[in-house]
Order: structure tokens, then C-alpha cells, then sequence
């Protein structure tokens, strides 16, 4: 694995902040708080928030992540579980000037510039299956907290192993051997995830914005909210949309999260190349995995549903 070593190498040197997308999940969390552990001169930024499992993880871990961080203090910026400085809030041209690596496990952003260092793989379900080859690679054990953020990470981005893979579960079982920790632990971590009052909140208000389009046998759903966008998108999917689109909108930027059912994902159906295609034509970004992806940009929230829907059903129609 030399590009792994290259990478481990990279992580060495200097002083370095971990970058987290909005409402970190556990996946990112994990894998920053993982970096922390087992590379020096490691912190964490969360400008965008921690979801309530991330802060969890944070807490079990005994880490914060810093909200306002002061960039000149770092050599190295490493964005993680997400290519898209957009969603970063760290305002415009904060990453200017700065070595910026990018670990991820999304579809490439092929129109990122200015990066040092760019590590992606599309076949792992959790960017923590990436940080768990990469300790491998650079000749370290996972210690017990180390091993519950990563399989935190692994856990919850393969919703309770649903998309895992034969390499995700021996990933699982080699941090959980090196380190003595046991599942259960892990799950206790997890466990007690009934949405919160604004989540419910969003929830109902979103459902009351949807509406939809049928192709053939196909649903295509949109929405909007003024956060949990994700999470609205996986209600509406068992609600019944086969691909589902939801948008909030800040002052003049907006953010768009899409998710699209498996049984489509399989018939080549790719959520990711839609909404990257779609971020770059509005002067924005997007991309992701084939079931789930998400965009940002500056302009209206609507417009970018409107034009997602659109290209998805002709998309469909091509099925």
C-alpha cells in the first residue's frame, strides 16, 4: 500500500486540524478522533456542528472538537469524509495557502484544485475502513478508544452493517481484536437514537413540504428543511420515494442532500454523478456515493431541487 505509507508519512509532519463536514456523523468523527490518537500534532474542527452521536463519540473518547478554529496555528488542513470545501464553513478563501489533504470515500471531486495530498476509495462504505488501513500502514495497533471511533464510523455509515462488505467486517474484527474492546461497548455507544425534539420537528415540517413525480414505476420525492436534511431524506425513502431530494437554504447559499434506494443504485442508478454535475453547473459542488451524495452552492434551494428532480427522472426514463 504505498500510497497508504505516502499518507502516514504526510500525517507525520507538523501541526494539523482535522476539517468536519456540518452536523459531523460518527464516521468522520471516528475517523478524525482516530488520526488524534495515532498521529501527533492532530485537533479537531467541527465549524459546522457535531451530530449528537458524534458528540457522544467525543465524550466516550475523552477529545472536543475546537468550533472557531485558529488556522494560521496549523501546517496542514485535512479535510475528511468529505471533497467538498463548500460544505466546510470555514468562510471563503480560508483554505487559501494552506498543504490541504483529503481523505475520503465519496466519488472523486474532479474539480477540486489545490490540493497536497487527495486520498479517495469509492468501495468503502465508511471513510473509517480508509484510517483503519492507513494505522496498518503505518505499522500501528488500534488502542481501545481508537477502536471504538472507527467502529463507530464502520457501524453507523453501513447502517448497522446493512451495506457492509466481507472487507468491512474483517476491518471490524481486526481493530476490535487489537484492542481488547469488545461490540457491546461499541453499540452502548450507539445506542438510544430516537430523533430529539427538532429532529421530530423537522421532520413533520418536511414531510409537509413534499412533493413528488412518478416515471414508470419510479418515485421521485423532494423537500425541504432548515437542517437534518439527510435524516428527512431517509424518512421520505420509507415513506416511499425511490429517490429522494431535500434542500435548506442560508441567506443566499443553499445545501442539498439525495439519497436513492439500492435496488436502483444496482440497476446503475448514481445519486453522486447527478448531483455533482448539477452542483458544477450552478457554480457550486456536489458528488458522493451512488445511494447517497449531497451539494452546495449560492443560489436558490428550489432551483436546485427543481433541476435535481428533472435530471433524475430523465434518468430514470433511460431505465
Amino acid at each position: 500500500m504505498p500510497e497508504l505509507s505516502r499518507l502516514a508519512t504526510e500525517l507525520g509532519m507538523g501541526r494539523k486540524l482535522a476539517l468536519l463536514h456540518p452536523n459531523a456523523d460518527c464516521d468522520a468523527v471516528g475517523s478524525a478522533i482516530a488520526l488524534l490518537r495515532n498521529f501527533g500534532g492532530f485537533e479537531i474542527s467541527a465549524t459546522g456542528g457535531v451530530s449528537r452521536l458524534g458528540k457522544r463519540l467525543l465524550e466516550f473518547t475523552g477529545h472536543q472538537a475546537i468550533e472557531d478554529p485558529d488556522l494560521t496555528a496549523f501546517d496542514t488542513l485535512v479535510m475528511i469524509d468529505t471533497s467538498n470545501p463548500g460544505t466546510l464553513e470555514m468562510g471563503a478563501g480560508s483554505l487559501a495557502g494552506k498543504r490541504i489533504v483529503v481523505i475520503d470515500h465519496h466519488m472523486k471531486n474532479l474539480s477540486l484544485q489545490g490540493i497536497d495530498f487527495y486520498y479517495s476509495d469509492e468501495s468503502k462504505p465508511s471513510c473509517a475502513e480508509i484510517i483503519c488501513e492507513l494505522l496498518h500502514a503505518a505499522g500501528k495497533r488500534a488502542d481501545r478508544e481508537t477502536a471504538a471511533a472507527l467502529a463507530a464510523g464502520i457501524i453507523t455509515d453501513t447502517a448497522h452493517f446493512r451495506f457492509a462488505r466481507t472487507s468491512t467486517m474483517r476491518a471490524l474484527t481486526d481493530i476490535l481484536d487489537e484492542s481488547g474492546l469488545q461490540l457491546e461497548e461499541v453499540l452502548t455507544i450507539l445506542e438510544d437514537d430516537a430523533p430529539d425534539k427538532s429532529r421530530k420537528l423537522a421532520y413533520l415540517k418536511g414531510a409537509q413540504r413534499i412533493r413528488f413525480e412518478q416515471m414508470g414505476e419510479y418515485t421521485v420525492a423532494v423537500s425541504n428543511v432548515s437542517s437534518f436534511e439527510g435524516a428527512l431524506c431517509k424518512a421520505m425513502m420509507v415513506l416511499g420515494a425511490d429517490v429522494a431530494f431535500v434542500g435548506s437554504q442560508a441567506k443566499a447559499e443553499f445545501r442539498v442532500s439525495g439519497r436513492a434506494t439500492q435496488a436502483l443504485v444496482r440497476k446503475g442508478f448514481h445519486v453522486g454523478k447527478l448531483m455533482e454535475e448539477t452542483g458544477r453547473d450552478m457554480g457550486g459542488q456536489g458528488g458522493g456515493h451512488a445511494g447517497a451524495a449531497g451539494m452546495s452552492g449560492v443560489g436558490e434551494m428550489e432551483a436546485a431541487l427543481n433541476i435535481l428532480m428533472e435530471k433524475a427522472l430523465t434518468s430514470l426514463k433511460g431505465m
